[in-house]
């Protein structure tokens, strides 16, 4: 399993990217989504990105398109107790059978015919928005994944896990992650992220106040 970026909901999204500029990590490109009603800040690194989300345009994330994604009650987590946290795998046969009645999403900021295999966890609102899609044969996307910047004055560089605090992990979406290193659910009353990068070789811990992040490093 390979994490490919996590995003996070926040409506305090200039301060949440200064605190994390502030921390040594390099800003990459943003971008609204057009269609979707967000727009993010990102931060990349050698093998993911880590993407603050927040609602751009309340009648395109209302719309008849991107209502059913439930993006807009992740995007209203303060209020609702959802998870503010998306989570994007790369695309593998290994979690098709997590994905085997995904609800498909084709946004139109992606290339025509593009789907997003989408797991909103409707009943289950405590675990993150997780999702896929096959982005190995658009070139386009490489491309501007390849030009991001990875280099961090904190020398930080590789995501080696990940951690996402839940209400409950007595359901079939964290029982397919059991026997999984990289993605780990935690118990907790309280949501969060945690990630881990460089297998935690400073032994140096950061946490965020302005979002529910906290990086081992």
């Amino acid at each position: 399993m390979s994490v490919n970026h996590i995003f996070i909901f926040t409506d305090d999204y200039d301060k949440a990217a200064q605190e994390i500029i502030d921390f040594g990590f390099t800003e990459g490109s943003n971008r609204v989504h057009p269609g979707q009603g967000t727009q993010n800040r990102k931060f990349n690194f050698n093998n993911f990105f880590l993407e603050i989300l927040w609602v751009h345009d309340k009648n395109e994330i209302n719309s008849a398109l991107t209502k059913p994604t439930k993006l807009g009650e992740r995007a209203n987590w303060k209020n609702n107790g959802s998870s503010p946290f998306g989570l994007c795998l790369d695309y593998s046969k290994n979690e098709d059978k997590l994905f085997e009645n995904y609800f498909s999403y084709e946004p139109s900021y992606l290339p025509q015919g593009m789907e997003i295999q989408v797991l909103r966890n409707i009943k289950e609102t405590t675990l993150p928005w997780t999702f896929r899609w096959r982005m190995e044969n658009i070139n386009s996307l490489k491309t501007k994944k390849s030009l991001e910047p990875t280099f961090h004055q904190n020398k930080i560089e590789s995501l080696t896990k990940v951690y996402f605090g839940v209400k409950s992990i007595e359901n079939y979406f964290v029982d397919f992650f059991k026997d999984e290193d990289s993605v780990v659910f935690e118990q907790s009353k309280e949501i969060y992220l945690k990630l881990e990068f460089d297998h935690k070789k400073t032994k140096q811990v950061k946490r965020f106040d302005t979002i529910p992040l906290l990086i081992e490093y």
